[in-house]
């Protein structure tokens, strides 16, 4: 099982990402990295049309192993 995670200044390295109250997890490598590019893809566009204000920085986020249950 892999994760994203993003990095916090309080916290570190965290996943925040969560579906139904649960810490997202994807099945493979490759369908983490999908939803992490199709996540730039997003906010670049809201940062283009203005619905967010500040870019997003892609070295705050990163792909993780899960090595134990979350």
């Amino acid at each position: 099982m892999y994760q994203v995670e993003q990095f916090t200044i309080c916290d570190g390295w965290v996943n925040t990402w969560h579906e139904d109250g649960k810490p997202l997890l994807f099945d493979s490598w490759p369908n983490a990295v999908y939803a992490l590019a199709e996540f730039y893809s997003d906010m670049a566009e809201a940062y283009e049309d203005g619905h967010v204000n500040t870019p997003i920085k892609p070295n705050d986020y990163r792909i993780t192993e899960v090595k134990n249950d979350v």
